[in-house]
């Protein structure tokens, strides 16, 4: 009899080529034994930082990136075809996903003044930053672990099962927000400059969510 097909079929890639052996041959040739389960899918890459970071009694916080999705299982072989009597030899467990790459870490900032609701006035004042931080990139999603060894009949009746099929790799984490060079970062009120307020600020720092340089800059996190 032919052998049964490999599973899950949910999670692997297509085509879904684990198929069970065909009994059309009394020497396990012709497609008797069974297939190589399909490989699983890859994890989807995670999300870069949406916005900048929060601003709270504790500080400045840059927001990080986030995590990739793991990778999925990969279909089992297939089934040996059974042929005197025997069984045919059972297909080989699919991999294991690996695991996700994790987000990368915000860039620091260089911040003139930071208001919390608070009001600022700046009366001629000379607001200067340096040069805000990189971004972290997100790290890397992990191999998917290999397919596990197909089974034999140990009366020889029988054909030799399919390999499993490799696990789909991990996804790799989103890179964090660049860092910002302000002049005044608030929450809450906006501040007010006169025209005799000047800025000279640095570089900001690249990231999944690029920085900037500006003189002000409202948070709402």
């Amino acid at each position: 009899m032919n052998g049964s097909t490999g599973s899950p079929p949910t999670d692997a890639g297509p085509p879904l080529n684990g198929a069970g052996g065909l009994a059309a041959s009394a020497n396990c040739g012709a497609g008797s034994s069974g297939s190589i389960g399909a490989g699983g899918v890859p994890g989807s890459a995670g999300p870069v930082a949406a916005d900048y970071g929060v601003l709270n009694g504790a500080g400045w916080s840059p927001f990080s990136g986030s995590a990739g999705q793991p990778g999925r299982l990969a279909q089992g072989g297939g089934g040996g075809a059974s042929l005197s009597g025997g069984g045919g030899g059972g297909g080989g467990c699919g991999g294991c996903g690996g695991a996700p790459g994790q987000g990368g870490s915000g860039g620091g900032a260089s911040i003139a003044i930071a208001a919390l609701n608070a009001k600022v006035t700046c009366a001629g004042a000379e607001l200067v930053t340096a040069a805000a931080g990189l971004a972290g990139k997100g790290g890397t999603g992990q191999p998917g672990q290999p397919g596990g060894n197909p089974g034999q009949d140990p009366l020889a009746n029988g054909c030799a099962g399919g390999k499993g099929g490799n696990g789909g790799a991990g996804g790799p984490g989103g890179a964090g927000a660049g860092g910002v060079s302000v002049g005044v970062l608030y929450k809450g009120t906006a501040p007010t400059l006169d025209p005799a307020t000047t800025f000279d600020g640095g570089t900001p720092g690249d990231g999944g969510l690029a920085g900037v340089k500006q003189v002000t800059l409202e948070v709402t996190k």
